[in-house]
């Protein structure tokens, strides 16, 4: 299920927009909705979005969405952003940041239609690399660099071959694409097949050494979801 962000300090549009999007995309999606900086902020810290439609302006600071997407959606972080306004005066402003679309106020469908499909394109093309937020910042993790994923006390431990970096978040915040690939095979861990040596009934063997534990519940599907990866990558 692919995950949107919509910011819009109007709330009637952006419930409108909510609506004309699940019209829209024709598989299921996880759309949430937010009004404000710090609603951004807060979601974009403890969530992973594939698109994001951002309202530039949200309030008479000087802060808008344009600086906001800089701060939270940098280029490479796997969230594709699609600029909406009724101000024509930040056409050439939002050339300064990454984005992939912009559309001006009332909204037309066409033009949302085609900002949605080349968000979709642009989200399976960055399909191993997500962002999450750490100390304020955001850093990219690509899944090919992740032997294994841990869960605890609301918090996400990712361990990379040279070093482990921790976040807020849960397993069921991450994106599709990296649930699907990982092998759930305890309700704390999550495991990436492409280290795996061997497995027994209790654990799977990485080929760095570690050993990460399979629950007794989980057995059988670990089994299984290990078993067509090999038949996959031994089909290549």
């Amino acid at each position: 299920m692919i995950s949107i962000l919509i910011c819009d300090n109007n709330p009637i549009f952006a419930d409108y927009l909510k609506q004309e999007v699940l019209e829209i995309l024709p598989s299921p999606c996880d759309i949430s909705v937010c009004h404000s900086k710090e609603e951004l902020r807060h979601q974009a810290a403890t969530e992973s979005h594939q698109i994001a439609l951002l309202d530039i302006h949200l309030d008479d600071s000087p802060e808008n969405g344009i600086t906001l997407a800089k701060e939270l959606f940098p280029a490479g972080c796997g969230t594709s952003v699609i600029f909406i306004t009724g101000y024509v005066e930040y056409v050439s402003d939002v050339y300064e940041t990454e984005h992939i679309y912009f559309i001006k106020k009332p909204v037309s469908r066409e033009y949302l239609e085609k900002a949605l499909s080349k968000a979709l394109s642009d989200a399976k093309s960055k399909s191993t690399v997500f962002s999450v937020r750490i100390n304020g910042a955001t850093q990219l993790v690509d899944l090919r660099e992740i032997l294994f994923m841990e869960s605890f006390y609301r918090k996400l431990r990712f361990h990379l071959w040279n070093e482990s970096i921790e976040c807020y978040g849960s397993f069921s915040g991450l994106p599709d694409f990296v649930l699907d690939f990982m092998i759930h095979c305890h309700k704390s861990f999550l495991v990436n097949p492409d280290y795996i040596r061997t497995m027994d009934h209790q654990k799977f063997l990485l080929k760095d050494g570690t050993s990460v534990p399979i629950s007794r519940s989980r057995y059988a599907d670990s089994r299984q979801a290990f078993l067509d990866y090999c038949a996959r990558h031994l089909g290549t």
